[in-house]
């Protein structure tokens, strides 16, 4: 019972979101035109300052988060840069 209840609130949230922003998600439609460049890029940059902060300070956890992350923005403007 319990793992149909985090299904469905799962996608409820995931309806909730769409009907929010107006449209489907980047992974759904893999359109990234409603996607800014200049913002993805600003996105990645701190997130990889805030990487090398980790780096420089020896925190596993800063490292790790923002390297997931960096991996997650890229992916986007990996899409942006080879779709427009």
């Amino acid at each position: 019972m319990g793992g149909e209840f985090i299904r469905s609130s799962r996608r409820f949230a995931h309806d909730a979101l769409v009907r929010a922003a107006g449209r489907e998600s980047v992974a759904a439609t893999r359109s990234t035109a409603d996607l800014s460049l200049a913002t993805l890029i600003v996105l990645l940059a701190g997130v990889l300052l805030w990487f090398a902060y980790g780096v420089v300070r020896g925190d596993v956890a800063i490292v790790a988060a923002n390297a997931a992350t960096a991996v997650l923005v890229g992916l986007p403007l990996s899409l942006k840069k080879k779709n427009g």
